[in-house]
């Protein structure tokens, strides 16, 4: 089955979370939308993952795709 979004749409909607935290000063919960270009919707506080213990630890292989879908999937609550 083939991905919903490329490599280089994720790495844009990446990006643009990055600098809207950098913009606002802390995190942020992001809607967006990809059509002809990756579009952000609407950017509110994030209020859920920022206030979880930081116990968890990123594990990076250096393949971002990767690395972004190992940690959400192996981060326990």
């Amino acid at each position: 089955m083939a991905p919903s979004l490329s490599d280089e749409e994720v790495l844009e909607i990446t990006r643009q979370v990055v600098a809207l935290e950098r913009y606002f000063g802390y995190a942020v919960d992001v809607e967006w939308a990809v059509e002809g270009g990756v579009y952000v919707l609407q950017s509110r506080p994030e209020t859920v993952w920022s206030r979880k213990a930081a116990e968890a630890k990123w594990t990076s292989t250096g393949d971002i795709i990767k690395d972004i879908v190992y940690n959400l999937l192996t981060f326990k609550l």
